[in-house]
């Protein structure tokens, strides 16, 4: 996955609205997608289908490290794309898989991303798509 997307953006403001995100991703609609079995390899392939497609779609601007600070310990619970706020999975049920995209830790009021402006990227930011 491309470096960029595990910075968040330059500014909370920055962040693509959900009904962008909707159609940045609708061109995965419908593409074939390569099941190994093994969730973890899955989860990470999909991440870098969707991470690439983000950045490939007119990607926010990254904000510096000297901008924010990950408040988390080891970067616990903040989501993978960064960049975009968002985290994916795969739902797996009998032989059928559902791709969801969310932001991670929805029901938390936890600080996620400090930003020296004093803005604050939460947990509780929620966008489904």
């Amino acid at each position: 996955m491309n470096i960029a997307l595990k910075k968040p953006p330059k500014n909370k403001s920055h962040l693509t609205s959900p009904e962008q995100l909707a159609k940045k991703l609708s061109v995965l609609i419908g593409q074939a997608f390569n099941l190994t079995g093994k969730s973890r390899t899955d989860g990470s392939n999909v991440r870098k289908l969707v991470g690439t497609t983000l950045f490939e779609n007119n990607p926010p601007q990254n904000a510096s490290k000297s901008d924010y600070e990950i408040i988390p310990p080891k970067s616990k619970g903040v989501p993978k794309i960064l960049l975009e706020y968002i985290d994916t999975y795969i739902v797996t049920s009998g032989a059928s898989y559902n791709l969801q995209v969310w932001n991670r830790n929805p029901s938390s009021e936890s600080v996620q991303i400090q930003y020296l402006n004093s803005k604050r990227l939460m947990s509780s930011v929620l966008d489904f798509i």
